[in-house]
């Protein structure tokens, strides 16, 4: 049994809380409870699939819509699913991402470009 076995078109899906209404107030719509950013189940020609959201506009106002942005995903340890996505506006390279960085909570980076004594060991 899939998500969208379990979820209608419009509602919102979380992967550890299941159909949600989604908190609104970050970047995209993220699950209340954990603040992962949720998907949303839409009715396509060849069945129901969810969809991952994406910021309406970047910071300076363009609109972000197909082929006006790039999509991306960023490494990173200080949160649970292992990094960030982000949406980069290709008019202005306003770059936002989901979910926030906590600095606190990430190590200090030592890979490439850093520190490049690890090479000769």
């Amino acid at each position: 049994m899939g998500v969208t076995d379990e979820v209608r078109p419009g509602q919102w899906w979380c992967n550890t809380h299941g159909v949600v209404t989604p908190h609104r107030g970050g970047v995209v719509p993220a699950c209340p409870a954990c603040m992962v950013m949720v998907v949303q189940a839409v009715t396509t020609p060849t069945g129901i699939i969810c969809r991952e959201p994406h910021p309406d506009r970047c910071r300076n106002g363009h609109g972000l819509s197909a082929g006006r942005m790039l999509i991306g995903w960023v490494g990173c340890r200080c949160n649970p699913e292992g990094g960030h996505r982000n949406w980069t506006c290709r008019e202005c390279s306003d770059v936002q991402s989901w979910p926030p960085h906590d600095q606190v909570a990430s190590p200090p980076y030592f890979g490439p470009g850093k520190d490049d004594t690890w090479r000769s060991r």
